[in-house]
């Protein structure tokens, strides 16, 4: 059987090269149920296959890595903390209905005071629909004014602090002193919308399949990192 689908593909990839011939309707189902007998007989080909190409994304992600630091990290669109060119950083992928990402955040609180260190937010609205309102209406909001938006990023990065209806949004609004009508015009101009379709499209170039994802100097982490001290381990490597 094994020789019989060989010769069967073979002649598909040859035929037209030799003859010019075009394989009629009877030849192609023929080759059809050959090749679906011999997977059914050889089912742990499929499961190859899909491994094989699961390696070959991570690594095609993977050689991602260094394209995307380099314009993750010259950006001023994107919410950051420490001083550009700083020794060590962090690029973090999040979104703000993950529960793995506020644990994180103290861990990045801690970090910025004992390190020289820079932390780059990257949202990417993957949860639910409520994140992508998040997402850019916090955006919306740092486009207005940088400093403001850390007392959104750490309202909404508390455990059980979450909504995105308009009363919520108008209520930390006022509790972080921004006007909530200059957030909606800026909303208008779309600025915002197409930083976050950016970044979702940067986080397609990472294979990127939920949050938290991190690249830490160089090196992707894909999951949470548990405890302060692994993070520093990390950071002192």
């Amino acid at each position: 059987m094994k020789k019989t689908i060989i010769s069967a593909l073979l002649g598909l990839s040859l035929l037209p090269l030799c003859t010019n011939a075009a394989i009629d309707s009877s030849d192609k189902k023929e080759i059809e149920k050959i090749v679906r007998e011999y997977l059914l007989e050889n089912p742990q080909l499929i499961v190859e296959v899909m491994q094989n190409l699961e390696r070959k994304e991570m690594e095609k992600a993977e050689s991602n890595i260094p394209t995307v630091v380099k314009k993750v990290l010259a950006s001023d669109d994107l919410p950051s903390i420490g001083k550009k060119g700083a020794k060590h950083y962090i690029i973090e992928f999040f979104d703000y209905n993950c529960g793995y990402c506020k644990v994180m955040e103290p861990y990045f609180k801690k970090a910025i005071e004992e390190f020289d260190l820079r932390i780059v937010y990257v949202n990417i609205p993957v949860i639910k629909r409520e994140s992508e309102q998040l997402a850019v209406f916090g955006q919306a909001i740092y486009n207005i004014d940088k400093k403001k938006y850390f007392a959104y990023h750490d309202y909404f990065m508390k455990p059980g602090n979450k909504g995105a209806s308009t009363d919520v949004l108008k209520a930390v609004c006022e509790e972080i002193g921004i006007n909530f009508d200059d957030v909606l015009a800026e909303l208008k101009t779309m600025k915002a919308q197409e930083t976050v379709r950016d970044s979702m499209e940067t986080s397609q170039l990472l294979n990127i399949r939920g949050t938290p994802y991190l690249i830490i100097d160089g090196k992707e982490y894909r999951g949470a990192i548990t405890s302060y001290e692994i993070l520093s381990k990390i950071l002192n490597q």
